[in-house]
Formats: structure tokens, C-alpha cells, sequence
């Protein structure tokens, strides 16, 4: 399970000026925190400080007993979800983390920059091993359910696409002629789901046929697939410079829109909590989380955060939702 922040590049420009506060006068500090959810009351039952590492998105380990957090300029932390103490940190030795991946055992940590994937063991939090790209620029990736292929999003000298690597055989086995930052797999990996403007797409991840497309009222910024019934739930927003935005939820079989909901303000990270049959989708203007109940598809509630929101992933026993968030605050220069 894994998410990564779409306020990304906003993020970076925030976290330049966390060094030019005026030494005589109040200094801007910027700091990254996780708040916990407990999907049973829908509210915030603990803050774990990440102290000076940045967090531009996180993976859960499959037992949902560690949280992996990486920061474009900074490092990888491995944090306890249940009581949010560090119990693993990496330098990334100059390079930029682009995204992380993690097996399906939880032993290995796969780490994208740009010419590189790195292997790590979660154990030691040492790399062992570096898998050669070539020349270009990463973006995301994702683990295909079943298998050990990683489906890498990059831009090269050739144009983009999509990397398939086999992480046993530390090789690239296949290039898919589509592409997209925005990608999820089935349950099952057996159909991937790509969204490229205002267009859900989906695609067989073994040739990279198109198959089907479905258009939505705006641009697609996130989604998520409900693990059981295997519905789709992504977000859009309308413009950068609007605050129109919602979520709609997507038949994954006849690719038809079934229920939507427009919400200013929500058009954010979506996660998926089926046992309670609840939706939690962040906001981009508020800094609120918006409860949706799935029989309805109706808010439900709000949770308040204090900043930017990063992004929401769930426990596997779906109790929890653990949400990245970018804080700054003012202190004595």
C-alpha cells in the first residue's frame, strides 16, 4: 500500500523557503507529522512528529506494522504505525527518491529516482543491490499484485512509457507505449488503471492495450480500488485556479461512472475503508477530511488537520488511516 503526495511540486517550493526566516524576527519552521485515524469514531487519536525528515509520501509494510516514509531532498525513515518511534532511517547517498515500492513479504523496499532503482532491506535498512535505468526522469511506480514486476512511470530519451522491471532478474523486461503518474492496479493484477487528464483509463498490464475509458468532470487527481467489490474511487478538480472538485465512483467491469459527488474544496487523496463502508477524501483548500458514507455516498463528516494533507493509507485490518501531513509553523528567529 503506498501514497504519495500530489501537492508535490507546491511542496518543494514551500520547503525551499524553510531557511530564509529573518534571523531578528520570527523563523518559518517546516516539519512533517502523521496524524492516526480511528476509522471507528473518524477521528484523530494520535500525532507522530517525524521530527526533520520531510515526508512527500509513504507505503505501509503488508502486516501494516511499519510505515516507510521518503522525502525528495531528505531520506527514508521506518516508522512503528503503532506508536510512530523511528525504528529504521537511510541517507539516500545524493540521489532524489522519486517513490517507494515494497514486496509483497515486506522484506524489500524498492526505492525510484531518476537513473536508478534501489533495493533495500527492510531489516537492516541497508541497499543491497541497484538496478540501472538508463538517462531520464522518474516519476512513480507501482507493484504488480502476484508478481514481482515493478511498473516504473518515466520520461527518457526515447519519449515516455511505462518500465516493466523484474526485480529478481534486476532487469527491464518490457516497455508499455502508455504512461501515466497517476496508475493503480486490480486486486487481483490482472487490469492496471491509468488516469491522463480528465480520462480513467483502463489497461491490460501484459501488452498495454487500452481497453476501456471513462471521462470525468474534471482532471483526475487520485484514486484508490476497494479491495472486495473492486470499485474504483478517484478524485478531480476541475482547475488549478478553481476550487470545484469531487470523487466518483467507477464500475470497474462495465467502466461506467455509478455515483459521484462534487465537492468544493475535496478533490484530493482518496481512501477506501470497505469493511465500514466509508470513503475518506482529503481536501485542497480547507485542510479538512471528508467522511463519505458508501451507502449513500453522502458526507458523512469532517476531520480537521492542520495542514497540507499528503496523503491516506489504511491499516490492513482497516481500524486505521494514517495521514501524512506537511505542518509549518512560525518560532522565535
Amino acid at each position: 500500500m503506498k501514497v504519495v503526495s500530489v501537492l508535490f511540486t507546491v511542496t518543494l517550493i514551500l520547503l525551499g523557503l524553510a531557511g530564509c526566516g529573518d534571523s531578528t524576527g520570527p523563523e518559518e519552521v517546516y516539519r512533517s507529522q502523521i496524524s492516526v485515524i480511528s476509522t471507528s469514531t473518524s477521528s484523530i487519536i494520535a500525532d507522530y512528529d517525524l521530527d526533520d525528515v520531510e515526508c512527500d509520501g509513504l507505503v505501509m509494510s503488508p502486516d501494516g506494522s511499519s510505515l516507510y516514509i521518503w522525502g525528495y531532498y531528505s531520506a527514508i525513515a521506518q516508522v512503528s504505525s503503532s506508536t510512530g518511534s523511528m525504528t529504521g532511517y537511510m541517507d539516500c547517498d545524493g540521489y532524489n527518491p522519486c517513490d517507494l515500492a515494497l514486496n509483497e513479504s515486506g522484506t524489500e523496499l524498492y526505492v525510484l529516482s531518476h537513473n536508478d532503482l534501489h533495493i533495500v532491506n527492510t531489516a537492516s535498512m541497508k541497499e543491497i543491490g541497484t538496478i540501472e535505468l538508463g538517462m531520464g526522469i522518474s516519476w512513480a511506480m507501482e507493484m504488480r499484485p502476484g508478481t514481482d514486476l515493478l511498473y516504473l512511470q518515466r520520461d527518457y530519451e526515447g519519449g515516455d512509457g511505462t518500465f516493466v522491471v523484474d526485480v529478481i532478474q534486476g532487469a527491464i523486461t518490457d516497455t508499455l507505449g502508455v504512461s501515466s503518474e497517476i496508475m493503480a492496479f486490480s486486486h487481483d493484477g490482472d487490469m492496471l488503471y491509468m488516469a491522463q487528464g480528465s480520462e480513467l483509463i483502463k489497461v491490460d498490464p501484459e501488452s498495454g492495450q487500452q481497453l476501456l475509458e471513462v471521462t470525468l468532470p474534471g482532471m483526475v487527481i487520485n484514486m484508490c480500488v476497494a479491495e472486495g467489490f473492486g470499485m474504483i474511487y478517484a478524485t478531480w478538480h476541475g482547475d488549478f485556479a478553481s476550487p470545484d472538485g469531487g470523487v466518483s465512483e467507477i464500475n470497474p467491469n462495465s467502466f461506467l461512472i455509478e455515483r459521484g459527488i462534487a465537492q468544493p474544496g475535496y478533490a484530493c487523496h482518496v481512501c477506501c475503508v470497505e469493511s465500514l463502508d466509508l470513503l475518506y477524501v482529503s481536501g485542497t483548500e480547507d485542510h479538512k477530511i471528508m467522511v463519505i458514507d458508501l451507502d449513500t455516498f453522502q458526507p458523512a463528516g469532517e476531520i480537521d488537520v492542520e495542514q497540507y494533507v499528503r496523503g491516506l493509507i489504511k491499516s490492513p485490518g482497516d481500524d486505521f488511516v494514517y495521514c501524512p501531513v506537511f505542518n509549518d509553523e512560525e518560532s522565535a528567529g
